[in-house]
C-alpha cells in the first residue's frame, strides 16, 4: 500500500501574520504596563492586599480596550461565550498540566490571597487561547471593577467588559443571587450576560488527593438557595 499523502499546510497570508503579531505585541505591552504599575504601587502600599486598588489608576493610564483582556471585539450577546460552572471550576486550581499557563497577574493573582498559589490561566472552550491570560478569580475581579466603573460612574464605552458569561438559576449552575447583572436601562451592550460576582469570602483552599491545590466556592450555587 502506498504511504498516505500528507496534506499541505495552507500558507499564511503575510498581512494576516503581521496583523496577529501586532495585536499580540500590543496586548503584551498593555499587560506589562499593568504589572509595572502594580509593582510600583506595592512598594508604597501599606499592605500587600491593597495593591489591587491601583487598577483604577491602571484603567486611567492604559488604553481602555486592551485592559479588558478579551478575545476579539464582541459586539452582540451571541458573540459572548457562555461557560458552565463545571467547566469553569476545572480552572480553579494551580498549574500542573504541561499545557497550563500561570495567571498573568503572577504574584498579584487573586488565588494567592485565597490559597497561596498563582492560579492557572482560564481558557475558553470555543476560542483558541492567546497567552498570557488571567485566572478565573482575576477575570471576575477585573470584570467587577469595570462593571462598577461603567454602571456606577457612568463611563461611556462601546467595548465589552466581560470575558464570558455564566449560567444562573438552573440546577447544577450558579444562583442568581451570586451574579452581576446590568440593571434595566443600563449599558447592556457592555455586559449582556450575567457573571459571578467576585467575593473573597466565598472562596476557600482545597488540598486535592492528587496533590493539586484547588479553590472551592461557597454560597454561590443554585442549590444553596433552594
Amino acid at each position: 500500500m502506498p504511504p498516505a499523502r500528507r496534506a499541505k499546510r495552507k500558507a499564511a497570508v503575510p498581512g494576516d501574520v503581521a496583523s496577529k503579531r501586532s495585536r499580540a505585541m500590543h496586548e503584551r505591552a498593555s499587560l506589562d504596563s499593568i504589572r509595572a504599575l502594580l509593582r510600583d504601587f506595592e512598594g508604597a502600599a501599606p499592605e500587600r492586599s491593597s495593591v489591587w486598588l491601583c487598577l483604577e489608576s491602571v484603567l486611567d493610564s492604559t488604553p481602555f480596550g486592551p485592559s479588558l483582556l478579551k478575545h476579539g471585539q464582541p459586539g452582540a450577546t451571541d458573540s459572548v461565550s457562555v461557560v458552565t460552572r463545571a467547566y469553569e471550576e476545572k480552572f480553579l486550581r494551580e498549574c500542573h498540566l504541561p499545557e497550563d499557563t500561570p495567571c498573568v497577574m503572577g504574584e498579584f493573582c487573586e488565588c494567592q490571597a485565597t490559597a497561596g498559589f498563582t492560579g492557572v490561566a482560564f481558557v475558553l472552550p470555543t476560542v483558541s487561547n492567546v497567552n498570557p491570560r488571567m485566572c478565573v478569580l482575576c477575570i471576575r475581579k477585573t470584570t467587577q471593577m469595570l462593571f462598577y466603573r461603567i454602571v456606577a460612574s457612568g463611563l461611556s464605552t462601546s467595548q465589552m467588559v466581560q470575558f464570558y458569561g455564566n449560567i444562573a438559576g438552573v440546577p447544577g449552575e450558579y444562583s442568581e443571587r451570586a451574579m452581576l447583572v446590568v440593571p434595566p436601562g443600563g449599558p447592556v451592550h457592555c455586559m449582556p450576560l450575567p457573571v459571578v460576582a467576585h467575593q473573597r469570602n466565598r472562596y476557600f483552599a482545597v488540598a486535592g488527593a492528587d496533590g493539586v491545590r484547588r479553590i472551592g466556592q461557597r454560597d454561590v450555587y443554585y442549590e444553596n438557595f433552594q
